[in-house]
């Protein structure tokens, strides 16, 4: 016969033996396996489906070269390329494939992403910094905002979340491109076009100009790259370029603490534009509304 111990367990003030604290256990123990396949599901296979289909995305033909375009209208339906394919697609595909892996632990295609990182890094100017597309009859090389963001979310993944120091050198050049071609206020700094072509900024591109959250869209590596290194230019830029979208877009942070506007990251790019601009040196006027833009 089974005999309580000053060992046993007191639960709701109720004197429990070791073999009720066993009970108990039995009990909980298959409502916490089916939450922990609820977060296997719902956390890991669905970045793990992303991770196969761009995966699936690439031309090993072309040194891993993405498809941008999905032709649904063909028959068969077919990929396409297009020149979205060299900075804008392959720089956000490598970032989200680092990140992938944080999440899953996958190792998936890693030699498929080598390749691929080196098919993004071919297009880095080793002067200048900056990513340009390739040149082709009747167009020079074009540095649009996309080509200048996604390089940097891919090189600041590289950097700062799998600490591979031979990014560095050139994360910082390109942090330094984008600071020189931006014009500088006092307390901001703004692209004034999309399209950056032999030293001097043209019309033409997707906005324009006129779409503040597409130009700004480098602000999520930059602080990631300061937030590593603590490198004063990178500091400088994602300050300046949040200020100029919070404070003089005219078009984007509302009092209550939304926002409107082309963004193309979605949620996370207001909440790392306010950390910009709230702790990086320069006026801080708006803090009543960090909380709000939080949500």
């Amino acid at each position: 016969m089974l005999q309580a111990t000053a060992r046993d367990c007191t639960l709701g003030g109720v004197q429990q033996s070791g073999i009720g604290k066993t009970l108990r256990e039995a009990t909980l123990w298959p409502i916490r396996m089916f939450l922990s396949d609820l977060r296997r599901i719902f956390c890991k296979r669905p970045p793990i489906l992303a991770l196969q289909n761009m995966l699936a995305r690439l031309d090993p033909a072309l040194d891993e070269q993405p498809y941008f375009q999905l032709d649904w209208g063909s028959n068969p339906p077919e990929a396409r390329h297009a020149s979205w394919d060299y900075c804008d697609m392959a720089g956000r595909y490598v970032d989200a494939l680092i990140l992938i892996r944080q999440m899953t632990g996958n190792r998936t295609g890693l030699d498929v992403e080598v390749r691929l990182r080196t098919f993004l890094l071919a297009r880095a100017n080793t002067q200048d910094g900056l990513f340009t597309m390739p040149k082709r009859p009747g167009r020079t090389t074009v540095p649009t905002c996309s080509v200048r963001a996604a390089p940097c979310l891919a090189w600041s993944a590289g950097f700062c979340s799998q600490a591979i120091p031979k990014y560095r050198p050139g994360l910082t050049r390109l942090i330094a491109g984008l600071s020189r071609i931006a014009l500088h206020h006092d307390d901001y700094c703004v692209y004034p076009k999309d399209r950056w072509i032999d030293g001097v900024w043209v019309e033409g591109g997707l906005w324009n100009g006129k779409a503040p959250g597409y130009a700004i869209q480098q602000v999520i590596g930059i602080a990631r790259y300061y937030e590593a290194t603590g490198n004063p230019v990178a500091l400088d830029l994602a300050g300046k370029l949040a200020r100029y979208f919070v404070y003089h877009s005219g078009v984007v942070i509302n009092f209550d603490g939304t926002f409107q506007g082309h963004t193309h990251s979605g949620g996370i790019l207001p909440k790392h534009t306010w950390r910009a601009a709230l702790c990086a040196p320069g006026p801080r006027r708006g803090a009543d509304r960090l909380e709000p833009a939080r949500l």
